[in-house]
């Protein structure tokens, strides 16, 4: 998948919008339809943030700092993006104005599920894990062994609790053995002991 977005072309609108949504997908886990709902203003240039706001009645906000390879791909997009005239003040569009579909990286996911299955026979049994909630579960996986606690991933992700439970069963046992060692010898009490 790193590869095959290294290789996209820069010159493009649509390929400077495909290579961000899958990195925002691979990173933070946003349900598609959150990426959708970005308006322009949430991002913002000067302090290389993304404000996402919380779902379900709260009126709270978070803005994540972009790594400075999501901040330039953000950028250059934003700058294009500003640059076209439209009525529609969502971050993403298409080329005609109008909002994105899921099926709008459908190729780009096609393509890397080629590439990743070339070679190989895939088994029929398992999931098509290049899907926009495919490359969501894989960094919600992440977020929940790096410690980070369901409330903050369901708002932040805007997934339902059935996909962070999903998520959560497919993490081996070993991982998850890790994960709870990891998080007590953070804790003051562990070196005092």
């Amino acid at each position: 998948m790193v590869r095959l977005l290294a290789e996209r072309s820069k010159d493009t609108f649509v390929s400077v919008q495909v290579k961000l949504i899958v990195k925002l997908l691979l990173l933070y886990g946003f349900k598609f339809n959150r990426i959708i709902e970005l308006s322009l203003d949430a991002f913002d240039p000067e302090k290389r943030t993304l404000e996402i706001s919380f779902k379900n009645g709260h009126n709270k906000q978070v803005f994540l700092e972009l790594p400075y390879s999501l901040y330039k791909d953000m950028k250059t997009h934003y700058d294009i993006r500003t640059s076209y005239k439209s009525g529609n003040s969502n971050l993403f569009i298409t080329r005609a104005g109008s909002l994105i579909t899921n099926a709008f990286i459908s190729d780009f996911l096609n393509k890397a599920r080629t590439s990743y299955f070339s070679g190989s026979k895939q088994d029929e049994y398992l999931k098509n894990p290049f899907t926009p909630t495919g490359l969501a579960k894989y960094a919600i996986t992440n977020m929940i062994l790096q410690g980070m606690d369901q409330s903050t991933i369901v708002h932040i992700t805007g997934v339902e609790n059935d996909i962070y439970q999903d998520c959560k069963d497919q993490i081996s046992y070993e991982d998850y053995n890790r994960m709870i060692n990891h998080n007590f010898r953070g804790i003051k009490t562990f070196d005092l002991l």
